[in-house]
């Protein structure tokens, strides 16, 4: 409660946010995580990007999560080395985040993502390849050939969120995918290439 009241006070609650950031019980550090996302300010970066440390888990992810909704640049580099977080809720919530971000520094350790052993993750770096766009179309063309059926679903649909029409051979070859989620993928991909063109 205390820090939804401090929410509404907005960029004068920051400084007593970031001291709660530090504060012995893991409620009101994550709650504090929590609140500084939803104010925004890029005064709470720097501390945000230390509570990536944190020794409890739901602190790290509502961390990860409000250095997401802050969206500045210098936070793409400590969510990148969150993708390598032991607890997958984190790992895909800081995916999410770089997808926001939008820049191009978070495609190789996405790609890279890809292999990793959690499937809602990789499924989470294949919507922020997505969402990234533009340079992260390769990576997913080269996910179409995955040997996941999800990981090809993830790309497929991905590819029809960027709409580079380099996808579209990569995405008729999808087509005679051994599996139907796949290839429904791909179609619908081809669909939204095709009306971004016309």
């Amino acid at each position: 409660m205390a820090a939804e009241a401090l929410v509404k006070i907005g960029k004068p609650a920051v400084e007593p946010l970031i001291k709660a950031l530090k504060d012995e019980d893991s409620s009101v550090r994550s709650s504090a995580t929590i609140a500084l996302g939803e104010i925004g300010d890029e005064r709470a970066v720097e501390p945000l990007t230390e509570v990536l440390k944190d020794k409890v888990w739901h602190v790290r992810n509502n961390a990860v999560l409000a250095l997401g909704e802050i969206g500045d640049s210098r936070t793409v580099e400590p969510l990148i080395k969150a993708l390598k977080d032991k607890v997958w809720h984190v790992r895909s919530n800081a995916a999410e985040a770089l997808g926001k971000i939008g820049d191009s520094r978070a495609v190789e350790p996405l790609n890279e993502a890809l292999e990793d052993e959690d499937r809602q993750f990789r499924l989470c770096a294949l919507d922020a390849l997505g969402e990234i766009g533009g340079s992260a179309a390769e990576s997913l063309i080269e996910a179409l050939k995955n040997e996941d059926s999800y990981v090809r679903w993830g790309a497929a649909g991905a590819l029809g969120k960027i709409g580079n029409s380099r996808a579209v051979e990569p995405l008729n070859e999808a087509l005679k995918d051994k599996d139907s989620d796949v290839r429904e993928a791909a179609k619908n991909a081809l669909k939204k290439i095709k009306a971004k063109k016309s």
